[in-house]
């Protein structure tokens, strides 16, 4: 069918017309009830993982790892003090991603900002765990070859 008769059949072209937005409409509605969805299921997971970081620092804690460092190596008190220091700034920093997703219009309106502050998270936290595997090496420093 040429472009010609297209436009010369004026129902067709209306139906077209008619049903296309109806249709982009449908979808979109679709897409915005998958982004609630969506926004919930971060902001839980968000929680969650908050939860379970919390859990683990406190366990850490009370394990004394790090009273051991004051006691058996003083040198290490600073690092020591300053690894647990930053066990409330991560759950912090959790807790801010989690209220950016809580705020006027979620993580839709901010998505990038949600993502840049949780890929930072994920550095520090991965920083913060081979400072403390540093820190329990030079605590208890196992046979040279174990390094190698």
């Amino acid at each position: 069918m040429s472009n010609e008769q297209i436009l010369e059949e004026p129902m067709i072209v209306s139906e077209v017309r008619l049903d296309h937005p109806r249709q982009i409409m449908g979808e979109i509605t679709a897409l915005l009830g998958e982004s609630a969805d969506a926004v919930a299921r971060l902001r839980d997971r968000i929680a969650r993982l908050a939860d379970q970081i919390t859990c683990r620092f406190a366990a850490e804690e009370r394990s004394g790892r790090y009273e051991d460092a004051l006691c058996q190596a003083p040198w290490l008190t600073a690092r020591a003090q300053e690894l647990q220091q930053q066990h409330a700034q991560l759950v912090e920093a959790l807790d801010g991603i989690r209220r950016l997703c809580e705020a006027d219009g979620g993580p839709v309106i901010c998505w990038q900002r949600v993502q840049e502050e949780f890929e930072d998270f994920s550095e520090r936290l991965r920083e913060h765990e081979a400072a403390e595997v540093n820190l329990l090496e030079e605590l208890h420093p196992g046979p040279g070859w174990v390094q190698e």
